[in-house]
């Protein structure tokens, strides 16, 4: 099943020796790109599944990383927007327009969820938004789907938007958020997500 060269190359990796038969010239390079956290951190968590089963089977006596140390991560803490300076972007879109309101809720959903504003800008109306449950539904790195649920505030920020999105003249697309750019919002809607945030700078 794993063959001659697979089997030689992990005997030899647990004794030490050099360069193992019949393996490839960069048998020793590794990974070309680093591996995640989870796996930089726990060195029997990022082991190859066959060297697991090779110690069922009783191939090996000893997982060859067994005595590694992992590595010492960082563990910076993730910088909080102080409370001060989400009062101020609040600020910027407390009036009542159609643009103050379609802010103010951006605004509470990047709060309440911490959402990337790629997978806020990208919201569908009628498939990404649950009402019945308060959820989002994002798209998210990779093309994988989350679920974010949404708090008082938000909702309450959503539900003045959407009162105000169907008297605007682009009430029938798709897109969650409209603005003053007429249908093309294919291309332009993340401008208009970002708008609460460029709008704080001036």
């Amino acid at each position: 099943m794993l063959g001659e060269m697979g089997l030689n190359a992990i005997k030899h990796a647990d004794r030490g020796i050099g360069h193992p038969p019949g393996a490839p010239r960069d048998f020793h390079r590794g990974p070309t790109r680093p591996l995640p956290t989870v796996d930089r951190g726990d060195p029997l968590q990022g082991s190859p599944a066959v060297v697991r089963w090779l110690l069922d089977e009783g191939e090996i006596d000893r997982n060859p990383m067994e005595r590694m140390r992992p590595p010492k991560l960082d563990e910076r803490p993730v910088p909080v927007i102080p409370d001060d300076t989400i009062r101020k972007l609040l600020a910027t879109c407390s009036g009542r327009t159609f643009e103050d309101r379609r802010d103010t809720a951006i605004l509470f959903v990047l709060i309440d969820t911490g959402a990337r504003l790629s997978e806020v800008a990208d919201l569908r109306l009628d498939e990404d938004l649950d009402l019945e449950f308060d959820e989002l539904h994002v798209i998210s790195k990779g093309r994988r789907g989350r679920t974010l649920p949404l708090g008082r505030s938000a909702m309450k920020a959503m539900d003045r938007y959407l009162r105000a999105r169907v008297r605007h003249k682009d009430e029938e697309l798709h897109w969650l958020w409209v603005g003053p750019r007429g249908p093309s919002y294919q291309v332009g809607h993340r401008a208009d997500a970002s708008a609460a945030v460029s709008r704080s700078r001036r």
